[in-house]
């Protein structure tokens, strides 16, 4: 038939933005796809999304610049007395030559024990059978990545435990995960009302030496995550003890290149809360297009980026 055209769409293409399993081909029409298209491309949505991510990647190489370029190092072969005489561990996994030269090159910089720069708070772990879906949001480690927290189906009860408001975590609290996927590092940004699990310890900074965003950093880089690694391995369900915890090296840098840091993380975060504030007026703007037509969606899309 004459003015028509036909258009192949993979089921993969077909299912990506259409949270409502639409089929019809009004649906899929050319003028849609190409407005789909339109805003996949559309600055500052595109930019907003990979600087927000960018920037926080990038920082992490920032903490191994600081602290040196790593060295091959010699092999060492340790006796009984300085192997699980020192720390208990039989597991050979344990005595990795990694280790050993990632140790060897903080100690070179300036740094501090964990346990020096913030005090450390545990949370509670009430159970299943207090768990209820409305209440306070639960935090368990599911919920918690280096780029923030995401909504809990598990709630408690306000009166679980006696003052629950002393489990909030308050601003510039840097929560880390312990056990399951460990070394996870986020600092809250504002005073939450929420319980984490017991799986999550809360940090608070006590050393005017380190600036938390950049610790956070650093608690996210592989130099902690090699000392995680080393100590939360040989079992098959990952542990971090509470003492090895304490005893995590953190390089120190100077304080203006912390502070430095600091500013590109605070950028980069919120540069991914404008992208995600995008993405959602994206989508209303689907529908518009559907219901209104693509003139009235683009008219909300451009209002959005003011």
């Amino acid at each position: 038939m004459d003015g028509l055209e036909a258009v192949e769409l993979k089921l993969s293409e077909v299912l990506v933005d259409n949270e409502n399993r639409r089929f019809d081909s009004e649906y899929f029409k050319k003028d849609l796809m190409s407005f789909l298209n339109h805003l996949n491309n559309l600055q500052p949505l595109g930019t907003f999304v990979k600087n927000g991510y960018r920037v926080v990647y990038e920082n992490t190489r920032v903490i191994d610049k600081e602290v040196g370029e790593k060295e091959k190092a010699n092999t060492e072969v340790k006796n009984f007395k300085n192997s699980f005489l020192q720390c208990g561990r039989l597991d050979a996994e344990y005595y990795q030559p990694k280790y050993d030269e990632l140790l060897t090159k903080v100690q070179q910089a300036e740094y501090y024990q964990l346990h020096e720069l913030v005090l450390i708070k545990k949370s509670i772990e009430p159970g299943s059978s207090a768990y209820q879906e409305e209440g306070i949001p639960f935090i368990r480690v599911a919920n918690l990545s280096k780029y923030g927290l995401t909504e809990p189906d598990i709630h408690l009860s306000i009166n679980e435990v006696e003052n629950i408001e002393s489990l909030f975590p308050k601003k510039d609290t840097i929560l880390l995960t312990k056990d399951g996927s460990v070394g996870i590092a986020y600092k809250v940004d504002r005073d939450l009302k929420v319980v984490t699990s017991g799986a999550i310890l809360h940090l608070t900074v006590r050393n005017k030496k380190i600036n938390p965003d950049y610790l956070t950093l650093v608690l996210n880089s592989i130099l902690t995550q090699l000392q995680a690694e080393r100590d939360a391995g040989g079992s098959i369900i990952q542990h971090w003890r509470m003492s090895e915890i304490e005893k995590v090296l953190i390089p120190i840098i100077d304080m203006e290149k912390q502070k430095k840091i600091s500013q590109l993380i605070q950028t980069s975060f919120q540069l991914k809360k404008q992208s995600q504030q995008l993405l959602e007026a994206a989508k209303q703007a689907v529908e518009m297009a559907i219901e209104e037509g693509e003139e009235k969606a683009m008219e909300f899309i451009q209002a959005s980026l003011v």
